[in-house]
């Protein structure tokens, strides 16, 4: 059964949000469209959802389909709760964290707030295809909500245009952290036939993949695929099992239309590296990719974006070609402005003398006009001129030698300024130059020296590479220092020093959650999980607040030899007989209200003979009482009067720390009740004995309870022998009577109604409740008292312990 059968319908209701519609799956989750019934904001609600072993009822409730599976669920809750919890630390203008996260249905969800705008999906649907500099646009945000997420080493793996939301202002954001992990993990990999599967990078979907920051930039490159061309790439999936067979990679580079610009060819050339199949033909880091699109977003131009100039020594080649432009464009306008002169005005009064050539004619009067024009503006473009247009003209000679002055002049130049790009424009000035051959020999030196220093740093970089391979290997922080010291201007220095960094914290990490299990209090988790909100035992940590947390119905021990307590929740209930019962007497009366505010931990069982030894052992229990040689172990101690019962709790509190008591009166009924208004265990007189070892119709006592009879007569049982109560506790009526803290009193008149003992009143004396394996019908009801003096110790008495619990 695959996650999509299991998302909830569209109405649904968990806790305040109304389903809408599921619009992605992810690596363990659902993720849905939903609104706030009394708002009616648009939230995205991402909902743990395991990929297999579990199943979801009519009610909504998802469940494991065995008991492995319904284990594996519980861990899974609590690592996403822990991974939601660590990511809402997160903070940067391009991603969206969750708001709010909770336990539903058997599961966890994480809400977060869909800002004004639109998914990438739906904008995709109403506009249909994207421009380059449209997506460029959108990419640039995305990729810088990216790099600080990798920064933080973590991977956001759920990219696709439904998590892509573009705000009103045009701006795009990511929502969520997705299933958000750490790099270098094995992913488990995501169920085929979704549409999450159509931008997950091969490494996801495979066992033996590894996801980085390069599983992010194939998920994106995915997206940006459908933005431009209309429809969602062929899925990795499908890729990888065509070149599995040995045919080509079935996905052929991006199309753009015939007028595409080289803008939109740059964005497409991205698009298709971030699309490799093999995760190392992608570039390894978003900076890597966000700096191309800096690029080709960076300054007006072409549909709106065009290339910038290269920096260092690659501007100082630009610098000399835009020199030679300038130079070639004011040559071309001189050129226009000798072959206007053609048309100027003939008739104007020579200022010149024009010397006759022996042999020749005169000189007519437009050669006389275009030789004094070249002489006034002495370029080499306007000599050349005016020998194409006068061959034989008598100031050939003249010409030339202008056109030589003028060579040598610039050459003086081009040597002064010493570089290839300056001999690579005398050369195209003058081909046929006087200093053609030369300039061609310097422009050969100059490439020699390039094609030299170029295996320099091809063989520098090849030891760098080596360097850095050697210390990303070994991943300590000596050979991450080693190599930075070796190589403090490499190629990888930044990323040395990430990756130390991140050691760093991983050695910071790893030592504050030591500190944390060691003490394995709350608080100490708390504290871990507050130093490192993205540490990689966040998830563990929250499962041990989890394990530590007390809650209504838990059992725990405080240690090996301390007695199993259960924790009951607080509430209110009436406390004595009423008028009404056959069996009332004034020590029981007037029935009144209590309240107790707040929960605490009780015995599930009667101290046990074993329990009390411990105590005798450890040299804190004075006495060792008689069993009446009905044994020991797990039978219930007796023959303990008050003050041995008081030397048991005080020792129990020293050894653990807790606050350990005898109960109240009303603490000791409200327990013995569980929510039972009447005056039975089990609320009928005939059930007593499944709870209760009484002496009932067995024991042919005059006083017997003759309603039931129970499994023994004469003595006490071990005790969980019979059924609990609905708190979780046994033996509250019969085995042994228990003491309590409260005076001997003979009623509840002006008795606390907080739930305290009563410590005023014939305190030589105290209050003993819920009979035991000797009394009949009268003391069996769950409201009779009875006390006895506080030295008293005899086989039908003994006692129970409740727990303070802090807050938590």
């Amino acid at each position: 059964m695959n996650r999509e059968s299991l998302a909830l319908p569209a109405g649904a209701v968990v806790d305040c949000f109304t389903i809408d519609q599921a619009v992605a799956v992810g690596v363990d989750s659902l993720t849905y469209l939903a609104h706030e019934a009394q708002t009616g904001m648009l939230y995205s609600l991402r909902e743990h959802l395991p990929r297999q072993g579990v199943v979801r009822s009519a009610d909504g409730t998802v469940r494991g389909t065995d008991e492995q599976s319904a284990n594996a669920l519980s861990m899974g809750v609590a690592h996403f709760l822990g991974g939601v919890a660590g990511s809402a630390t997160l903070h940067h203008a391009g991603l969206v964290t969750a708001s709010r996260w909770f336990r539903a249905n058997g599961t966890a969800y994480a809400v977060t707030p869909c800002p004004p705008g639109e998914s990438l999906a739906r904008r995709m649907q109403s506009t249909g295809k994207l421009t380059a500099p449209q997506v460029a646009a959108i990419a640039m945000p995305v990729l810088e909500a990216l790099d600080y997420l990798h920064a933080q080493d973590l991977i956001h793996q759920e990219l696709s245009p439904q998590l892509i939301h573009v705000l009103e202002s045009g701006a795009a954001v990511v929502l969520g952290t997705g299933g958000a992990a750490r790099p270098g993990i094995e992913p488990i990999p995501l169920p085929a036939g979704h549409t999450m599967q159509d931008y997950g990078a091969i490494e996801q979907l495979r066992e033996a993949g590894k996801i980085g920051p390069w599983t992010d930039i194939y998920c994106l490159a995915a997206t940006l695929h459908h933005a431009i061309s209309g429809s969602a790439p062929l899925s990795s999936v499908e890729r990888w099992a065509a070149v599995q067979s040995g045919a080509p990679d079935p996905l052929p580079p991006l199309e753009l239309p015939a007028t595409a610009g080289e803008s939109q060819r740059e964005v497409a050339l991205l698009i298709d590296r971030g699309l490799a199949l093999e995760p190392a033909a992608r570039p390894q880091s978003v900076r890597e990719w966000r700096t191309r699109v800096e690029r080709v977003t960076a300054t007006p131009g072409e549909e709106g974006i065009t290339p910038g100039f290269p920096a260092g020594a690659e501007a100082r080649d630009w610098r000399s070609i835009i020199l030679l432009t300038v130079f070639l464009l004011g040559l071309a306008s001189l050129a226009w402005y000798v072959l206007a002169s053609r048309w100027s005005e003939t008739h104007r009064e020579e200022s010149t003398v024009t010397e006759t050539v022996p042999g020749m004619g005169a000189p007519s009067p437009e050669e006389t006009e275009r030789w004094r024009s070249a002489l006034e503006v002495d370029a080499v473009v306007g000599y050349r001129s005016f020998l194409e247009d006068f061959p034989q003209s008598a100031h050939l000679q003249q010409a030339q030698e202008h056109i030589d002055m003028l060579e040598n002049k610039a050459w003086e130049s081009v040597v002064a300024e010493g570089t290839r790009a300056a001999y690579e424009a005398h050369l195209e000035i003058f081909p046929d130059g006087v200093h053609a051959t030369e300039a061609l020999a310097r422009i050969e030196e100059f490439k020699q020296e390039e094609a030299r220093l170029q295996r320099e740093r091809d063989a520098l970089q090849h030891s760098d590479d080596e360097a850095w391979n050697s210390a990303r290997s070994a991943a300590t922080i000596a050979a991450l220092d080693g190599y930075i010291s070796a190589w403090p201007g490499g190629t990888h220095v930044a990323e040395a020093h990430e990756l130390r960094q991140d050691l760093q914290g991983s050695m910071n990490d790893a030592a504050a959650f030591a500190v944390a299990s060691k003490e394995n209090t709350i608080e100490a988790y708390r504290t871990y999980i507050k130093e490192f909100p993205s540490g990689r035992k966040v998830a563990v940590a929250q499962e041990a607040i989890e394990s530590l947390t007390l809650r209504p119905g838990k059992t725990f021990r405080d240690c090996s030899e301390c007695p199993l307590m259960v924790m009951v929740p607080a509430g209110a209930f009436w406390q004595g007989t009423a008028d009404a019962s056959a069996f009332a007497i004034s020590i029981e009366k007037p029935r009144r209200r209590v309240t107790i505010d707040q929960p605490f931990a009780v015995g599930v069982h009667e101290i046990t003979m074993a329990e009390w030894d411990a105590c005798v052992a450890d040299g804190a229990c004075e006495t060792r009482p008689t069993d009446n040689g009905w044994g020991r172990g797990d039978r219930p101690v007796m023959m303990v009067s008050w003050n041995d019962a008081q030397q048991y709790a005080t020792w129990l509190g020293k050894k653990t720390g807790q606050a350990y008591s005898l109960p109240s009166e009303s603490q000791w009924e409200y327990i013995a009740r569980a929510g039972e208004e009447g005056e039975w265990p089990g609320g009928d007189a005939a059930l007593v004995c499944a709870y209760a070892n009484i002496a009932g119709e067995e024991t042919r006592f005059e006083w017997r309870h003759k309603e039931c009879s129970d499994i023994s007569a004469f003595e006490t049982l071990p005790v969980g022998s019979l059924k609990s109560n609905a708190f979780g506790v046994y033996d509250a009526i019969g085995n042994v009577a228990e003491w309590t803290l409260d005076c001997m009193n003979l009623s509840y008149l002006e008795a606390p109604s907080d739930g305290s003992a009563w410590s005023v009143g014939m305190c030589s004396s105290h209050m003993t409740r819920g009979g035991s394996w000797f009394t009949g019908s009268k003391e069996s009801r769950l409201g009779a008292r009875f006390n006895l003096k506080n030295g008293d110790r005899n086989d039908f008495t003994g006692f129970r312990l409740v727990r303070k619990v802090e807050r938590q």
